[in-house]
């Protein structure tokens, strides 16, 4: 059985397919020759390839073949999970690798939403690899599957550099930054310590989240980008009533949610990020006397309008804030 003392850290590996996921990791594995890994790897398909390309014991690497990790199967994510608790040999840490079909949503949401299993493990990043020169053209051919890819991304590593430009670096760069605002965007041989991350850290979200551009809209049919920045406390309960509306109807045009809040009455920042049809909510710092207190969101998805999100958000303001 793992450690539980100490949380095993979580690394979820996602990516196009072709954007280099089993070169990173085993970039990752021979970069870290001290480090006791399991892999989980998910093969799309019912005959199983990609192991082995994939360094490490044999009795380290687990598959899962025949569909994507995020949907038909997600049992069988949870079952080797409950192995991994249960077995005697120790590790220090689990990546998983999705296919390049896979929403890491599905494959994230485990970690964030599930009690018992943030007992035994600790999510550190969803890293999502992009192949650069591809970008704009698997944006158009596959719009919503890339674009969910990238938008739980905590970490986007922009691969196969070489041939561009400056330039064209730098615009594809500025590109994924719209899409995700709030996202680290690194290039390949400059990631540093892909194994702490720690994008889920109380002090790294809130700054994450405070750096949410105010009114950044990126609209790159038919994927949108839209961030508010609100100065009027909100009321939770209207807040979370409304995410639940939001998040049950309209899963399948939003992708994620994420922000910090400034709910009415509380003295403490919310820290807020939706999980597929769920939303995790956690308490974050005290609000400091000298900070402006504002709620911070952004949303992303397709064909989401700007003027119906913020008649929503407002109706959400906190009477209490109109009437003092």
């Amino acid at each position: 059985m793992p450690n539980t003392q100490k949380k095993i850290p979580v690394s979820i590996v996602s990516g196009f397919l072709g954007a280099g996921k089993t070169t990173f990791l085993n970039t990752l594995i021979q970069e870290n020759p001290e480090k006791e890994f399991v892999i989980l790897e998910n093969e799309f398909g019912e005959i199983s390839l990609d192991h082995e390309w994939i360094l490490g014991s044999p009795e380290s690497i687990y598959e899962m073949k025949g569909g994507c990790i995020c949907c038909s199967l997600n049992h069988e994510l949870e079952r080797l999970l409950r192995e991994l608790v249960n077995q005697e040999r120790s590790f220090d840490h689990l990546i998983i690798e999705t296919s390049g079909v896979a929403d890491p949503a599905g494959v994230a949401s485990p970690f964030l939403s599930q009690q018992r299993r943030q007992t035994f493990f600790e999510l550190d990043a969803v890293i999502t690899l992009v192949d650069t020169p591809q970008l704009k053209d698997q944006l158009v051919q596959e719009p919503e599957l890339l674009g969910r890819q990238i938008a739980f991304a905590d970490v986007m590593l922009m691969n196969k550099l070489q041939g561009l430009s400056s330039q064209e670096i730098s615009e594809a760069s500025a590109l994924l930054q719209k899409l995700n605002p709030g996202a680290q965007i690194r290039q390949e041989g400059k990631l540093g310590n892909a194994l702490a991350i720690q994008a889920y850290q109380e002090n790294n979200l809130e700054e994450k989240y405070a750096n949410l551009p105010e009114g950044n809209h990126l609209d790159l049919s038919p994927i949108q980008s839209h961030s508010f920045c609100l100065e009027t406390p909100l009321d939770a309960n209207k807040f979370k009533a409304w995410m639940y509306r939001l998040l049950n109807f309209q899963s399948q045009n939003l992708y994620r949610v994420k922000g910090v809040l400034n709910f009415a009455g509380q003295t403490h920042k919310s820290l807020f990020q939706s999980v597929q049809k769920q939303y995790a909510l956690r308490e974050g710092s005290a609000w400091e006397s000298h900070e402006k207190r504002e709620s911070r969101l952004v949303f992303i998805g397709k064909g989401l309008r700007k003027d119906m999100l913020q008649k929503q958000v407002e109706a959400c303001f906190s009477q209490e804030a109109f009437s003092s």
